[in-house]
């Protein structure tokens, strides 16, 4: 069960991240936006403990590649904030970016 898990949380981490960029033009968003970093927790330290625990052999290179994209997403997010010229869509694309690596991965048998 607790392997399961390890499985999936890097996939449900950009699923939920791409979801609330896109959400996040919408009235509501806003209101629980305070929760979201607290419930969903994809900091740059928090990537890096996953990324040592996902280096493992016994994880498939999807699984990395979704841990790597969530560094991506922090570090973007970071270095443009000082420039107030972060944009949710760039999450958005980062999740394309990946779901388009992913499908690759699949289909020439390196997932």
């Amino acid at each position: 069960m607790v392997k399961r898990l390890y499985d999936i949380t890097p996939f449900i981490m950009v699923l939920i991240t791409g979801i609330t960029a896109l959400c996040s033009s919408m009235g509501w968003y806003h209101s629980i936006f305070n929760y979201l970093p607290d419930t969903i927790g994809y900091s740059i330290a928090t990537n890096l403990i996953m990324l040592r625990v996902y280096k493992s052999p016994k994880f498939c290179n999807a699984t990395r590649i979704c841990v790597y994209s969530l560094i991506v997403m922090n570090v973007i997010s970071l270095v443009l904030k000082p420039f107030n010229a972060y944009n949710s869509v760039y999450d958005i694309y980062i999740v394309i970016i990946l779901l388009i690596l992913l499908v690759v991965l699949k289909f020439t048998n390196k997932w």
